[in-house]
């Protein structure tokens, strides 16, 4: 999970506008959606290794996005 987090920080902070676009998810654009979906399932599967499962994985995926979206520019 910290390895996740560390390479999409580093993907931020070296692609600033870029990662703003990848990692939001764009409604009404296809392509954007499945790799959204995509990034969501690897996550899932990540958090349930670890032993949360069901709305305490859309709990942390949640605050994790958010705290991600705050905090990924900094340096």
């Amino acid at each position: 999970m910290i390895a996740i987090a560390r390479a999409m920080r580093s993907y931020a902070l070296e692609r600033p506008p870029l990662s703003a676009a990848a990692f939001w998810t764009a409604a009404g654009f296809p392509e954007w959606h499945q790799v959204d979906q995509s990034l969501h399932a690897l996550m899932t599967v990540v958090l349930a290794e670890c032993g949360l499962c069901g709305e305490a994985v859309e709990n942390a995926l949640s605050c994790w996005g958010a705290s991600f979206a705050a905090t990924c520019c900094k340096k």
